[in-house]
């Protein structure tokens, strides 16, 4: 099996995270996209924000009718800091793939040497990177061992969506209708 793994915060997840997650898998040719919520971001606090057991939630609802995506919670039931290498070790013995595809933004391309024990990773994985314009250039230690994919820009992003939704306005269209009746039920970005 082939399989893509699509980490992040998903607060809240969207079509464009629905969109660019089935051209990867069909450009690849993998088999399957696992989500991997994050347990939370060291960068963004809380406030104005879900927290992780909504992002699992909202991110299952979103990809449920979709057959070849699936969503894993490891990162939110693993206590303490959660390093992207552990996940993948640890996907490795839950999955069993004969090939990890670890899809990151070029944001996440160009610092991805100071990852914690970046090494291993590449060694667990081929790093695909999605970039969102062809003349955008990325330089890392590991560039020559990422897979650099051409990526749309797909207008629209988590922090729009929760901007919307804090100002009262419609996020239809942006986000699965289950997505947008789950914020709605549980008063989420208000």
């Amino acid at each position: 099996m082939k399989l893509a793994i699509f980490g992040g915060m998903f607060d809240p997840p969207h079509f464009g995270h629905l969109t660019l997650a089935e051209r990867t898998l069909s450009i690849l040719k993998a088999d399957r996209m696992l989500f991997v919520p994050a347990a939370s971001h060291p960068m963004k606090s809380e406030v104005g924000h879900s927290n992780a057991q909504d992002r699992f939630a909202m991110t299952s609802l979103a990809v449920k009718d979709h057959p070849l995506f699936s969503v894993s919670d490891i990162e939110i039931n693993r206590p303490g800091v959660s390093y992207t290498v552990d996940t993948l070790e640890e996907i490795r013995k839950q999955y069993n793939p004969e090939t990890i595809f670890l899809c990151i933004g070029a944001d996440n391309a160009a610092s991805f040497h100071k990852w914690h024990r970046p090494e291993r990773i590449v060694e667990l994985c081929n790093i695909v990177v999605w970039k969102r314009s062809s003349d955008l250039v990325i330089t890392s230690l590991f560039t020559d061992q990422m897979i650099m994919l051409d990526t749309p820009l797909i207008d629209v992003s988590s922090t729009q969506i929760r901007q919307l939704v804090h100002s009262g306005k419609s996020i239809e269209g942006l986000v699965p209708d289950a997505v947008r009746e789950y914020i709605v039920e549980h008063s989420l970005y208000r």
